[in-house]
């Protein structure tokens, strides 16, 4: 791996009347070739000039360190080296070049794979891949919330998700963030990153047989409740369209109103006729429920009737 530093000065030493073997033995280069191409056809040091502050902790770094314990790879040979990202979501694999070019000030490639719907990011950059697979990343815990939050984006870019399902019936709606990866000690300090900026951990548990580690285990952060997936939104947050779109649905479930006006006028209405009370006078849900659902097609289920009995005590609807 050639440095800007030995390029230029061949270049000088180049200019001074040194021959191609004494700058390579002053510069400790193992062929004089590199020194050729430098000084007579004006080539470059394959390892190209990456951006003077690489080695700083940046929002961007972060996030690619992120990516990189997820989907993103590292592949070193002994003069070759390059960063890259293999996936589906086209905006994922252009905002991780973005971050790519931002740190690295360097040329980023950006491709589809021939005959599928895979995109490729490539940077090519033996200094920059070296860097990146020796770098620490529990030094992050000791950077500021921007930094913990550009590193915990990249990671739930390349291996979050969000569930969602029954929005409608809230009873057995399922509303949860998750994030997979078979490495339990990595896990567990994505844990305590988010637990750092504020937001709470439902649980981890772990599944068997999913997992690429010797016992086949994968382990689950899952982060639930509305006033947490919002501070994951707006903390944290995805870069991939889908999955904030799939996010927004979720939060908005929580504020779902299964009443417009018309509804609304009918079920008070029915809370007042004594036929759709007990004998205790007490309103009977049920019938409600099934009242509305025959001439509204609303769907309530009946086990959940209780989101009739909700709305009539937010009403204030007087109860004899």
């Amino acid at each position: 791996m050639y440095t800007k530093e030995q390029y230029e000065e061949a270049i000088k030493l180049r200019k001074q009347g040194f021959t191609y073997l004494e700058i390579a033995k002053k510069l400790n280069l193992k062929t004089i070739n590199a020194v050729r191409g430098w000084t007579t056809k004006g080539q470059l040091p394959q390892g190209r000039f990456l951006n003077p502050n690489f080695n700083r902790l940046s929002i961007e770094l972060a996030y690619i360190l992120g990516v990189i314990e997820g989907d993103g790879y590292i592949e070193l040979k002994e003069t070759k080296g390059h960063i890259g990202l293999t996936v589906k979501d086209k905006d994922f694999a252009q905002f991780f070049k973005k971050q790519l070019e931002k740190w690295a000030k360097v040329p980023v490639y950006f491709r589809q794979r021939k005959n599928t719907k895979h995109y490729v990011t490539t940077l090519y950059s033996l200094r920059a891949a070296r860097f990146l697979n020796n770098f620490d990343i529990i030094s992050i815990k000791e950077c500021n919330n921007k930094i913990k939050s550009s590193f915990l984006k990249g990671f739930f870019d390349a291996e979050g998700g969000v569930s969602g399902s029954n929005l409608n019936t809230p009873k057995t709606a399922t509303r949860f963030i998750s994030v997979f990866n078979s490495n339990k000690k990595l896990i567990f300090f994505m844990k305590n990153l988010i637990e750092s900026l504020g937001i709470r951990i439902q649980n981890i548990d772990h599944r068997t047989g999913t997992g690429f580690n010797k016992k086949g285990i994968n382990y689950r952060i899952r982060i639930g409740g509305k006033e947490n997936l919002e501070k994951f939104r707006d903390k944290v947050g995805f870069s991939i369209k889908r999955k904030n779109l799939k996010l927004k649905d979720v939060l908005e479930s929580y504020t779902y109103n299964w009443w417009n006006p018309e509804e609304r006028k009918t079920a008070i209405k029915m809370s007042k006729d004594n036929r759709y009370r007990n004998q205790q006078g007490k309103i009977n849900n049920v019938l409600i429920a099934e009242y509305l659902n025959k001439i509204f097609h609303k769907n309530i289920p009946i086990r959940n009737h209780r989101s009739v009995s909700s709305f009539i005590r937010r009403e204030k609807i007087k109860r004899f």
